[in-house]
């Protein structure tokens, strides 16, 4: 009934965590740490050299687990949308969808269709490569309804948005 010690590592400020924490073993060989005092997180070699530590510089926050890897997330609840009509400086409508999925991490583009009852799938109308929180994606002419299919980099739809109706400009 004894035990080895086979790896250690040292919280490189060299003082100690009294609660909580845990290791994870990287595919690397690293080992990634998390301290739990002011959220001190670190990452070691397999030969014990630190090559990444962080930690918050208030007090108030701790954690007892931390992990690294690629995190990705596909919401339970679909895309949304909203949808404008405009008319450019040559007198040409134009509608513009603003599509948003809160906390989908692989969209990479953006498909518009118009909600038109005589195409099953709707009319591809317009697309955008995503930008950050929200992607506006101008499309040529007036269509009443819309919605917006999110893609991933390999072309596959991911989510629809339900369609909606497009808001005329205010007189």
């Amino acid at each position: 009934m004894t035990a080895t010690l086979l790896h250690q590592a040292t919280r490189p400020d060299g003082r100690h965590t009294h609660l909580r924490g845990n290791l994870q073993h990287l595919p690397s060989g690293n080992l990634f740490g998390a301290w739990s005092k002011n959220l001190y997180i670190s990452e070691h070699t397999s030969e014990g050299e630190v090559v990444y530590e962080a930690s918050f510089t208030s007090r108030r926050f701790v954690l007892y687990r931390a992990y690294k890897f690629n995190f990705t997330a596909r919401p339970i609840e679909s895309p949304v949308i909203g949808a404008f009509a405009s008319v450019t400086a040559r007198r040409e409508f134009t509608t513009v969808v603003y599509a948003s999925w809160n906390g989908a991490t692989d969209v990479h583009e953006w498909r518009n269709h118009s909600a038109d009852d005589s195409v099953p799938l709707g009319k591809l109308i317009g697309s955008a490569r995503r930008s950050g929180f929200e992607t506006a994606i101008v499309c040529k002419g007036f269509h009443p309804a819309v919605y917006a299919e999110a893609v991933n980099v390999d072309g596959e739809s991911l989510g629809m948005s339900s369609s909606v109706r497009t808001e005329l400009p205010h007189r």
